[in-house]
């Protein structure tokens, strides 16, 4: 019964993706916190399970919000970064970058993983969700059957939620742990 509400009023099931993804984002192991994010994303990996519908335009309008807020919240820090001394920045964007690419494609050939799990995976090792727009909108318009890009976009939000972690710590570790000790050897 509740899975037939939740069908029929698709705008509900949002709103319990937030409300659980806020409850499990709480959840500590440890010291670490699994976070809004994580939580969200856990989240909308379950209540996606329910096949419910969500209208392409509430999609757009969701992913429109996301990319104002990060843009929003990122974009002066982006510019400050400018003033102070960039090289080094500019340098780590661009390990951090090829590392990434390198790592997904490597792991994606070897596995022989679809478009749409690429992309998730892309966009999980570089903890990045704004990959998840881009790969939707480029699968969207390839010339395939309708149910075979509903299926390759499907796959895309599911490889993120099982590899951001992964991306995020491996970010973590690679920053305090690597190139610190990279920097004590210069």
């Amino acid at each position: 019964m509740a899975t037939a509400i939740l069908r029929e009023h698709p705008e509900l099931a949002l709103f319990l993706c937030l409300a659980l993804g806020f409850l499990i984002g709480r959840i500590k192991i440890g010291t670490f916190k699994i976070g809004v994010v994580l939580g969200t994303l856990f989240a909308g990996v379950l209540i996606g399970q329910l096949d419910i519908d969500i209208p392409d335009i509430v999609k757009t309008i969701f992913f429109d919000f996301f990319l104002f807020s990060t843009g929003y919240k990122v974009g002066p820090q982006f510019f400050q970064g400018f003033k102070k001394n960039a090289f080094p920045q500019l340098l780590l964007t661009l390990v951090i970058c090829l590392s990434c690419l390198l790592v997904a494609y490597s792991v994606s050939t070897f596995l022989g993983y679809d478009i749409g799990t690429v992309a998730g995976l892309l966009a999980g090792a570089f903890s990045e969700s704004t990959v998840i727009g881009t790969a939707s909108d480029a699968i969207s318009h390839l010339n395939l059957a309708d149910a075979e890009k509903s299926r390759l976009i499907n796959n895309i939000p599911v490889a993120y939620s099982v590899t951001y972690l992964v991306g995020a710590a491996s970010f973590v570790f690679f920053l305090t742990e690597l190139l610190q000790n990279c920097l004590v050897l210069i």
